[in-house]
């Protein structure tokens, strides 16, 4: 057999890229769309400056896709299966090597699994650990040699915890007395930091724009609720305004810094959406730190 080595994120990749092969070979064009590529363009498309999205263009332009791969398949496959059907994965109409990729998928899924400290104890079939014709399984192995850690910096403990994307990242807000129980914890909201007073331990570091994208992409959903049901359970701490000194939307809005060069950037997320703005040095805002 052959073995393969990948980070985490590169066999998630392997993953997904099997299921889309999976599913188009039984009919399932419609996940086409879904692809990573396609989603983000069209929602960069559909953006306006203030970062609202035209949802109602954005499921209009969905629906014009599905009309035409539908009719792709239909024509490809000679056979006028109905919208929203396919063969099934083990109909013998499909391909013998989307189940493959499909045995291989549940192994791959049925790994991770074991992987989550926060499993549930529903789980997918990992029973079928296709065999090759030398009566081999695939096997699928998540070695993680990269310990956990403790540190105490200006006084508070901290440790770490790995995200949805396998990057390290400190459990709590910088200052924070503790992770937060619940969006609006005030005890796990930390200290607010101007962009040019943040100071760090070493071996930490802002993340940059692509990471906190990556996180976003990983959360439930883009919004205050999927910030704390992530790994990294972001309370929503609002900010401080540099003129008045005083806090605004405490427990509404979270905004975090990010690391760039050229300008202050940051993350914002409430109730309804989470994005990357620019924003003005000045203001205090939440500090979650990524290890290096």
């Amino acid at each position: 057999m052959t073995t393969l080595h990948l980070t985490e994120e590169q066999l998630r990749v392997v993953q997904q890229a099997l299921d889309l092969y999976s599913r188009v070979g039984i009919g399932q064009f419609e996940r086409i769309k879904y692809h990573p590529t396609f989603v983000q363009h069209l929602t960069n498309q559909l953006t306006d400056k203030n970062g609202r999205i035209d949802f109602t263009r954005y499921h209009e332009i969905g629906d014009e896709a599905d009309e035409k791969l539908m009719e792709a398949r239909n024509i490809l496959i000679q056979e006028d299966l109905h919208p929203n059907t396919s063969w099934g994965i083990f109909n013998e109409k499909g391909d013998e090597s989307c189940r493959v990729a499909y045995d291989i998928i549940q192994v791959i899924r049925h790994e991770f699994w074991k992987a989550n400290p926060n499993r549930s104890e529903l789980t997918v079939d990992a029973g079928v650990n296709l065999q090759t014709e030398d009566g081999d399984k695939i096997k699928c192995e998540l070695n993680r040699t990269d310990a956990l850690n403790t540190i105490t910096f200006n006084g508070l403990e901290y440790k770490e915890v790995r995200s949805k994307t396998s990057r390290i990242w400190l459990d709590r807000n910088l200052g924070a007395k503790r992770v937060a129980e619940s969006s609006d914890d005030s005890e796990a909201y930390g200290n607010y930091y101007t962009f040019d007073e943040i100071d760090f331990p070493d071996g930490y570091r802002l993340p940059t724009e692509e990471e906190w994208e990556a996180e976003l992409k990983s959360w439930e959903s883009k919004n205050s609720e999927g910030a704390f049901k992530s790994p990294l359970k972001l309370p929503a701490s609002g900010y401080r305004d540099n003129s008045s000194g005083d806090p605004f939307y405490v427990g509404s809005n979270g905004c975090y810094w990010l690391g760039s060069v050229s300008n202050a950037r940051y993350l914002d997320f409430c109730g309804s959406f989470a994005v990357l703005f620019s924003y003005i040095r000045a203001n205090g805002l939440a500090v979650r730190l990524i290890k290096e």
